[in-house]
C-alpha cells in the first residue's frame, strides 16, 4: 500500500458557485491514469495498485460536505473498485467529524463502467474543521490503462468555529 499525491493541490482553481446567492458550491476534482495504469501528474510514477490511497484534491475547512457524483468519462477496462472518501491534511483526526475512507462511496464503487456514480449510504452531513484530502482508495488491482475521471463536491460553506 502507497499514498500517491496529485501534485500541486493547493494551485488548483477547483471552485465553482452554482447560484448567484447563496452558499453551495461545486467543487471540481480530475483523476487521470495514463496508458500504463500510472496517476497522471501525481509524485508516483509506479502503477497504481490494490490498497493504495489516491490524494486527488483539498476539501477546504469550513465546508460542509453534502453530495458527491463521480463521472466516469473513459473507464478502466478491468476490474477496478474504489472507496471515496478523507483524510486530514496535518494526519490528525478529530473525534467529532472523524476522517472516513467510505464517507462519500463504500468500497465496491466500479471504476470499469462508463456513467454516474452518485454518493451512496446514508452519512449525516459533516463540516471539516480543517483542511482535508479527498481520496479514493483502490480495493482492487487496476488494469494497465487509461482513465479519467471527474469528480464533483457539492458543499456548504459553512465556515469553520474556532
Amino acid at each position: 500500500m502507497s499514498t500517491i499525491t496529485k501534485k500541486y493541490l493547493r494551485k488548483e482553481n477547483n471552485f465553482q458557485n452554482n447560484a448567484p446567492y447563496g452558499n453551495l458550491s461545486v467543487l471540481h476534482y480530475k483523476f487521470t491514469a495514463d496508458s500504463s495504469g500510472v496517476m497522471e501528474n501525481s509524485d508516483d510514477a509506479t502503477l497504481i495498485a490494490a490498497s493504495d490511497v489516491l490524494r486527488v484534491g483539498i476539501l477546504p475547512a469550513g465546508s460542509l460536505l453534502v453530495d458527491s457524483q463521480i463521472v466516469i468519462s473513459n473507464p478502466f477496462s478491468e476490474a477496478v473498485v474504489t472507496s471515496m472518501g478523507f483524510a486530514y491534511v496535518d494526519g490528525v483526526d478529530v473525534t467529532d467529524q472523524a476522517q472516513s475512507a467510505v464517507y462519500f462511496n463504500a468500497a465496491g464503487t466500479s471504476l470499469q463502467t462508463a456513467g454516474v456514480v452518485r454518493k451512496n449510504g446514508v452519512v449525516a452531513p459533516k463540516t471539516l474543521p480543517k483542511d482535508a484530502y479527498l481520496t479514493l482508495t483502490i480495493g482492487a488491482v487496476p488494469a494497465n490503462d487509461a482513465a479519467i475521471i471527474d469528480i464533483f463536491i457539492y458543499v456548504v460553506a459553512a465556515g469553520v468555529n474556532r
